[in-house]
């Protein structure tokens, strides 16, 4: 008996023992980055009970898979809040969704994110910026500084596998020039890339001397849709890290639904990987950080929880992260 309470008070000092108190310390005194924002957008339809605002978890685990941290930026944001995080982090995704251009929380953060870049850049410091379709649009929209009356998009069905018309030069891109040779040629000849839009962009609105981006943005890829409409795939900034694909690379290894004919095959998973790896390398320049690390901790996504959309709302996402920001645009359908 008397072993027994000696073992019994060992037991209770053990599982008592104020370890985490001690050091008072709820989180590391440091992080590691890169740390890459991605906007949020207002949801939509089915969405709608579940949050105000969402980010698919594919886009997330797109850029932690190439070894960055990751956090929302959110399209609800003042200028202020904007400007602050925007100091902190090492770089932002614009990603896909359904949202009207330009009168919306969406549209107008994404044109407030992509001055802000080119200004960025232009004064010394480096900052990537990535737009995935529907923010592949907001970024040459805000290039053109397009309107409705002025709106360089056509109406188009792209809801397909493809692979990609590379265009001459491409090979020599930033973006492409460290591509494996063999996966170079798989590209366009294999269906290794995702499109899922109800916009294009034609290719001479590039290519054309006089089109509205002809002066800042090189032309890599073409695409065509269901009816053979060509339109624009794949761009980078002539001499800024800005990049833009209207495909969708995050979907190739993390969203696999029964709606989407998505490509899983080696190659299109080495592809999806690649562009991951080359858009994060792009992060690692920027030298900003969040001037305490809790800061960063309270706003990662490892704070918040997923939802499994696809059996929760019968979703062709599998998964998203929903937020309850606040907003003044609930009332207001911005569905294409």
């Amino acid at each position: 008996m008397k072993y027994l309470l000696v073992i019994l008070c060992v037991m209770v000092e053990v599982y008592s023992a104020p370890t985490s108190t001690k050091r008072n310390i709820p989180h590391p005194s440091t992080y590691e980055g890169p740390v890459i924002g991605i906007l949020t957008q207002k949801t939509n339809r089915n969405m709608k009970p579940l949050g105000h605002s969402y980010i698919a978890a594919s886009y997330v685990k797109y850029l932690q898979m190439a070894g960055a941290q990751v956090i929302p930026v959110f399209d609800s944001w003042s200028m202020e809040e904007m400007n602050k995080t925007l100091h902190s982090i090492n770089g932002m995704l614009l990603p896909g969704g359904a949202q009207l251009f330009p009168d919306t929380k969406f549209y107008r953060a994404a044109k407030y994110i992509y001055d802000w870049t080119v200004s960025t850049n232009k004064n010394g410091t480096y900052f990537p910026l990535w737009g995935t379709c529907l923010g592949f649009e907001a970024i040459l929209y805000a290039e053109a500084d397009a309107s409705e009356e002025t709106d360089i998009r056509f109406r188009c069905a792209a809801r397909m596998p493809n692979s990609l018309t590379l265009q001459e030069g491409a090979q020599n891109s930033r973006m492409l020039m460290n591509l494996d040779s063999n996966l170079y040629q798989a590209v366009q000849t294999e269906k290794l890339v995702y499109n899922c839009h109800s916009y294009c962009i034609s290719a001479d609105k590039i290519t054309s001397p006089t089109g509205p981006l002809n002066k800042n943005f090189d032309l890599l890829a073409v695409n065509y849709d269901k009816y053979g409409a060509e339109y624009v795939a794949l761009v980078e900034h002539k001499t800024l890290p800005i990049y833009a694909s209207q495909f969708h690379p995050e979907k190739n290894a993390f969203e696999r639904s029964t709606y989407s004919n998505i490509p899983h095959t080696r190659n299109a998973i080495l592809f999806m990987q690649y562009l991951g790896n080359f858009f994060v390398d792009e992060a690692r320049q920027n030298k900003n950080h969040f001037p305490e690390s809790i800061d960063f901790y309270k706003q990662s996504f490892n704070a918040y929880s997923p939802v499994y959309t696809l059996l929760a709302i019968n979703s062709t996402m599998e998964s998203c992260y929903f937020f309850n920001d606040k907003r003044d645009d609930l009332d207001v359908d911005t569905t294409d």
